[in-house]
């Protein structure tokens, strides 16, 4: 890209005599000359070099002043993205961590965001790591958010509390542990706290975390949630994506969470316990919006009568509106779910509360032989527990008073469990699987599409999702066509590649067979097919006349004006709904 001089214009007059009086014509005349880069204006330069990786725009300050100039403009290292060769050589891994830190002590000073991988031995691990905080302390006038991911386990040293600009700190450990220590109270701006590591994530005894914590990612824990964070009383998000358990150790401690009572969202996901029960803290948790336990083992609740404790957690947590149970092996949702107060404009959501209540009438006391297993300070937070769901489900006696109504949920993650319709006390009859009327967002399994007739989905449900890759999906298509019947509101059908592939190949079949209708023809009132090279009638005299042609599975869904979408990966089925939400809420305000 360049720009070339140009002269000044000139104004001929050229006419014709025949053709009338003479005409004014403009001509532009260029200077033939090279193209001078030094020339172009420094607004163009920046466009340019803001388009080029890190070690392009560090070499272009080396070009000529008007260059120099022009790179090292603070708009243009606003975000600075840095990672070693995985191939590399242990020297030249290092070489380029110094490299970076000579450069960031001259010209990050505007730096907000800083993301460093370094992929180093053991024996330069000390010396990376110096290296990288030399970097984060040349940017610490302007540095709001910093990651650095290592490949072996390390602990920040002292440099962390330099950066009273901070806002956002994530550390990444792939293949060892983390731990964090010293005194962080002088990151008085930091707000969000992200720790990973393959092994476990620490902290100290004598760390001092900053109060203006708001939200908390832990990665891996072993054996108990961090009593160090009781500190953060203001805390709004708190999410441990996997949790580890030591020889010997049965349960998980989460004692700190009697002291989280401002959270908001919470995630408790991948515990991998051999039978994980809900923690009896989650009592004290009444403001929780968000609840998510993917991913826990939860087969074995009906033993420890954790089923009625959980179900009484839920109901003392009005607020709840998105509840993550995906992948946890349960036979039935928990009866708190049932008893969310039904809309009055909605007969079938009123039918779903009568029906609700007369299954929590049907339940039974949970068998407490099993409860031995567990602590005894365990066991009385269930007892509590289960009291509760047993007097939000109108269990108690007569003097007790009206039911308490469950959360009103608008997201069910529910796939990955067992969710049947069983047969109701023994009876030929089975009883109907029920879900709250209230939930606009739900996933669930392809193999309860079988159970379609008795089941009473949320009619007021926009987006659902089915998970499953099992090879009975074929013979389950038919039940798709059925769905914007039942569900009047349904937008948008979350499938797998998979399901996408059966209904592909069902609607390239078609009713008429692999050869489909393309191949047949009508001349006046007969059907001809192409047989042998020959046209023939398709249908012989006293045959029965075939019936016509139906719309497949993706046509009917597109008359009832339901779009169909790929869900590549299911594990990301959460900011695909937040996704789908948000348009859907954007496009109702631009209605309104």
């Amino acid at each position: 890209m360049c720009t070339l001089p140009v002269h000044r214009s000139r104004l001929l007059e050229a006419g014709s005599p025949c053709r009338g009086p003479p005409r004014r014509v403009l001509v532009m005349r260029r200077h033939n000359s090279t193209a001078q880069w030094q020339q172009l204006p420094t607004d163009v330069l920046c466009i340019i070099l803001g388009q080029l990786s890190l070690e392009s725009r560090v070499a272009a300050t080396s070009v000529c002043e008007s260059w120099r100039a022009a790179a090292l403009r603070p708009g243009l290292w606003p975000a600075v993205e840095f990672a070693t060769h995985r191939d590399g050589s242990r020297r030249s891994e290092l070489r380029r961590l110094l490299s970076l830190a000579a450069w960031a002590a001259r010209h990050a000073g505007a730096t907000r965001c800083l993301a460093i991988s370094a992929r180093l031995p053991a024996d330069a691990q000390p010396t990376g790591l110096k290296a990288v905080s030399a970097v984060a302390l040349a940017a610490c006038n302007a540095l709001c958010e910093l990651s650095v991911t290592a490949n072996r386990g390390f602990w920040p040293g002292e440099w962390l509390p330099r950066l009273p600009l901070l806002r956002s700190l994530r550390l990444c450990s792939k293949e060892g542990g983390l731990s964090l220590h010293g005194e962080l109270r002088s990151l008085a701006q930091l707000t969000r706290l992200v720790l990973e590591a393959k092994h476990a994530v620490q902290l100290s005894d004598n760390v001092r975390l900053p109060p203006s914590i708001l939200s908390v990612e832990l990665s891996c824990i072993r054996d108990t949630l961090p009593l160090q964070l009781s500190q953060l009383s203001g805390l709004r998000s708190l999410a441990v994506r996997r949790g580890l358990v030591s020889e010997g150790v049965l349960l998980t401690e989460y004692e700190c969470l009697a002291h989280l009572t401002a959270l908001t969202s919470l995630a408790l996901e991948q515990q991998e316990e051999e039978a994980w029960l809900p923690p009896p803290e989650l009592l004290s948790l009444t403001r929780l919006r968000h609840l998510s336990i993917a991913g826990n083992d939860c087969s074995r609740w009906p033993l420890h009568g954790s089923d009625e404790a959980f179900s009484g957690m839920l109901a003392r947590m009005p607020g709840l509106t998105s509840l993550d149970i995906s992948c946890c092996g349960l036979e039935e949702l928990p009866q708190a779910l049932l008893h969310t107060a039904a809309p009055a404009d909605s007969d079938s959501s009123n039918s779903g509360s009568v029906a609700s209540s007369e299954l929590a009438g049907e339940q039974q006391e949970a068998d407490s032989s099993g409860g031995a297993l567990a602590p005894p300070a365990l066991l009385a937070g269930l007892e509590a527990a289960a009291a509760v769901a047993a007097g939000a489900a109108g269990i108690g006696g007569a003097g007790q008073g009206p039911a308490k109504r469950g959360p009103r949920l608008l997201r069910l993650l529910a796939h990955g469990n067992q969710l049947e319709a069983s047969a109701m006390n023994g009876g030929p009859e089975p009883e109907l699987l029920w879900f709250p009327s209230c939930v606009r967002q739900l996933s669930l399994d392809w193999h309860v599409l079988v159970q379609l007739p008795l089941m009473r989905l949320p009619p007021r449900c926009r987006q659902l999702a089915l998970i499953g890759r099992d090879g009975a999906m074929r013979g389950m298509l038919s039940a798709l066509a059925s769905l914007p019947a039942l569900l009047p509101d349904l937008r948008q059908l979350l499938l797998e590649p998979a399901a996408l592939d059966a209904l592909s190949e069902h609607r390239c079949e078609g009713p008429a067979g692999p050869a489909g209708p393309a191949a047949l023809s009508c001349v006046g009132n007969c059907t001809w097919q192409m047989v042998g090279g020959r046209w023939r009638p398709a249908r012989l005299p006293g045959q029965p006349r075939p019936a016509p042609a139906q719309q497949d599975v993706l046509q009917q869904l597109q008359a009832a004006k339901v779009q169909v979408e790929e869900l590549l990966c299911p594990e990301q089925l959460a900011a695909v709904l937040d996704r789908l939400g948000g348009q859907a809420a954007g496009a109702g305000g631009r209605q309104g």
